[in-house]
């Protein structure tokens, strides 16, 4: 769906009539730069997106799945994050972080060279870089997306991540780029994760940081992991 076109009314009525689990809203955000939107020609108030969500949301009846897209013209880094803590503010079910495109016949390959683009050379396309987004930024941002998935998205520890957010790190996306960063260092990436690595490999990296409330930490670890079970 269009987030920030639908009408609240259509919702209410879902959120009253639907029975639960029967619908699964997807929607594209993609980013929250007004700019960035405007230059690939995507008109989008993003308040009114914020409303919609909320409401299905607050509805409990609807799933919703967000997606963003790192390497959009003009988004550089400290953009993307910014885009990427304005919608994981909303809680989605699930938060897809994904990359550029550059698919022939798009506007945004055609343009490519106003914004210095590098791109695969071979299908899906993908972009390497731009003129705002090097390649280590993009290196970077999969790391997000590693863990963002692993631990968001599956929600195997929400408890814990949202106290994490809320009171240990400066902003949801730095939580999971600096657990991304290690994850990647570690080598994890490349192996397989049963549920009770997933909670050992998250232990071992908040070991590394002085936290306000460490015992609390684990305390709250321990209820995700139980629930599980």
């Amino acid at each position: 769906i269009t987030g920030d076109i639908m009408r609240p009314e259509v919702i209410e009525f879902l959120n009253q009539k639907a029975p639960k689990g029967l619908f699964r809203f997807e929607i594209g955000v993609q980013s929250t730069n007004d700019a960035t939107n405007e230059l690939v020609m995507r008109r989008q108030n993003f308040e009114k997106l914020c409303r919609t969500v909320t409401l299905v949301r607050d509805g409990e009846k609807i799933d919703q799945h967000l997606d963003l897209i790192a390497g959009l013209p003009e988004e550089d880094y400290n953009s993307f994050r910014q885009t990427f803590n304005d919608v994981f503010a909303l809680r989605p079910e699930e938060l897809q972080l994904g990359f550029l495109k550059m698919l022939r016949g798009t506007g945004v390959r055609l343009r490519a060279k106003e914004h210095d683009y590098i791109y695969m050379d071979y299908a899906p396309y993908e972009v390497l870089g731009n003129n705002v987004l090097s390649f280590d930024d993009i290196v970077k941002i999969k790391q997000v997306e590693d863990v963002l998935e692993k631990y968001w998205n599956d929600h195997r520890t929400n408890n814990t991540i949202e106290y994490l957010i809320e009171n240990e790190f400066e902003s949801p996306f730095d939580f999971f780029q600096l657990f991304g960063s290690h994850w990647e260092e570690r080598g994890w990436s490349r192996i397989g994760h049963q549920l009770e690595d997933l909670f050992k490999r998250l232990n071992e990296f908040l070991n590394h940081y002085e936290l306000k409330s460490k015992n609390l930490v684990k305390d709250i670890m321990k209820i995700d992991y139980y629930l599980n079970h």
